[in-house]
């Protein structure tokens, strides 16, 4: 490899210890280091917390992801796991793409965690099943249009009010 070193390109992995050293980071709320890691670490969980509408308890574990959802970086393992890790009020921050059922399975999270009703969440789930909707389209900024009792039903007032209802519910969850 070495002898081939000018043809190889990539990212290398780990983390770029200059650009992300949390003692001199300008873009964390409050640097930190090695000595005073343990009480001042926590100023940017809360930080993160509030920004992304989290309820803010110190002695709440956060997992933090940045990856491809894929099977070939652990997400099984996590999915096995989901349940019980909610059970425990786990917080999950997660930034990627991947594999439908992550994507969905993270969504899902959101929904539960968006302070949803049982019955709003089916009101979703129900348009999201009737129609097929999964991975972008769930992110997309414009409203859904389709009738929420599907082809051939007639519009009235009151589909109306439950496709207001659901598009209204669908901001709840994709705001932080």
């Amino acid at each position: 490899m070495r002898a081939r070193a000018n043809d190889l390109r990539g990212i290398v992995n780990g983390i770029d210890s200059v650009d992300y050293n949390p003692d001199t980071d300008k873009n964390i709320v409050v640097r930190y280091n090695y000595d005073n890691v343990l009480e001042k670490k926590i100023h940017n969980k809360r930080a993160i917390q509030a920004e992304l509408g989290l309820a803010q308890d110190d002695n709440r574990f956060m997992i933090g992801i940045v990856s491809r959802l894929t099977d070939q970086k652990g997400f099984d393992l996590i999915a096995y796991m989901m349940e019980r890790m909610c059970e425990q009020g786990i917080q999950f921050v997660v930034l990627g793409t991947g594999e439908q059922k992550y994507e969905d399975m993270f969504r899902w999270l959101k929904t539960g965690l968006a302070g949803l009703t049982a019955e709003e969440c089916d009101l979703l789930e129900n348009y999201v099943l009737k129609w097929d909707i999964h991975g972008q389209t769930w992110l997309r900024d414009e409203d859904w249009t389709e009738n929420p009792d599907g082809y051939g039903a007639p519009w009235n007032d009151r589909r109306q009010a439950v496709l207001t209802q659901g598009n209204q519910l669908r901001r709840r969850v994709r705001e932080p």
